[in-house]
């Protein structure tokens, strides 16, 4: 595989990857280039593959990981800082059925499961839970389903 990008080292690759594509370079990821690769138009070099960080969470969610699963891969893997918040928002994206049309137990079920591991992952990484109607921290108070649904509706 051919580089597609001039470079002096492989964080100078994600950094120009993400102006290409005009999103943080902390969204993206350099991983070791493996066999599975060898018919993928991946950027990068003939040793490493650059991911965005949507397609490595959507990955490890198909194969059953939860998202405090999915936060210490990336943890491991990234040579940048991601926080827990951009994790967390790229999860919801992926994982919410708030896009679609019907209004389902079973939607509501997998919205409540979404926001469930969210708070499980900032429980975890100490990180408060934004309360964006009155501006307060909730991480100290007892969270209960409805009351959660509240803050971010």
């Amino acid at each position: 595989m051919d580089p597609e990008y001039e470079y002096d080292t492989e964080l100078t690759l994600i950094y120009k990857a993400a102006s290409d594509h005009g999103i943080p370079a902390n969204f993206f990821l350099l991983r070791p280039y493996t066999d599975e690769d060898e018919d993928e138009e991946f950027k990068g070099t003939q040793y490493t593959v650059i991911e965005s960080l949507s397609d490595v969470i959507r990955k490890l969610f198909n194969e059953d990981k939860s998202l405090s699963e999915i936060y210490q891969q990336l943890q491991e893997l990234s040579s940048l800082p991601i926080s827990p918040e951009d994790v967390a928002m790229i999860y919801l994206d992926i994982t919410s059925p708030i896009r679609e049309k019907s209004h389902s137990k079973f939607k509501n079920k997998r919205f409540l499961d979404s926001i469930s591991e969210v708070v499980k992952l900032y429980k975890e990484t100490n990180t408060g839970i934004p309360n964006v109607s009155r501006k307060k921290n909730l991480m100290n108070r007892e969270i209960r389903s409805g009351e959660l649904l509240k803050v971010f509706i």
